[in-house]
């Protein structure tokens, strides 16, 4: 099956439907062209066609937690937000930029991702619900590639790449599902199997 977004997402739900049902409760219906089109203008953006095509599948799950923490220490998984959600949050992150909030942070950003505590070029698409979230990157620094998928640490100002394009992370993300590398837990969402040792 060929690796784009659309595939990936198939895979995603008939994993989350055998092994967590209730996950997708509240996935919001298609994203309409125009709604997508007035993120675009809300955050003078262009998004990705992979994630143009994602919101047409689904406008957000937020509370579903299907996509892994990457942090040690913050068991929370991320769900899709809502598109107005998105706006929101990029919204309040630039304001906080344009008043200085960050200025005296030191961020601290993996290789090939700007080294700034937040970048108006990162669309947030997904979250935690504690002020974290994944990121498209449409300005990555030299040996980044546009539209790479990172994250976004409120706290620690930690960004990683976790998958080169949105497609190549939810392919990631289905073949770990498949392969029993993942588990649902009921309150953090899909997680790495916990070793109770």
């Amino acid at each position: 099956m060929p690796n784009s977004v659309t595939n990936s997402w198939i895979r995603i739900t008939n994993w989350l439907r055998e092994n967590a049902p209730d996950a997708l409760s509240s996935a919001g219906a298609p994203a309409t062209t125009q709604q997508i089109d007035e993120a675009e203008t809300a955050m003078a953006s262009q998004l990705p066609s992979e994630l143009r095509e994602f919101y047409a599948i689904l406008n957000g799950a937020d509370e579903s937690g299907v996509f892994p923490s990457q942090d040690e220490w913050d068991d929370m998984a991320y769900g899709p937000l809502p598109l107005e959600q998105i706006v929101d949050e990029w919204t309040s992150q630039k304001e906080l930029l344009d008043m200085g909030d960050f200025a005296d942070r030191d961020p601290s950003s993996a290789s090939g991702i700007a080294n700034d505590w937040w970048n108006i070029s990162w669309i947030p698409f997904a979250g935690n619900g504690g002020g974290d979230f994944i990121c498209i990157d449409l300005a990555p620094a030299s040996g980044g590639t546009c539209g790479q998928i990172i994250t976004h640490s409120h706290e620690s100002g930690e960004h990683v790449v976790l998958a080169s394009s949105l497609a190549d992370y939810l392919q990631q993300l289905a073949d770990a599902m498949e392969s029993g590398a993942l588990e649902y837990d009921p309150d953090c969402g899909v997680q790495t199997p916990v070793d109770d040792e």
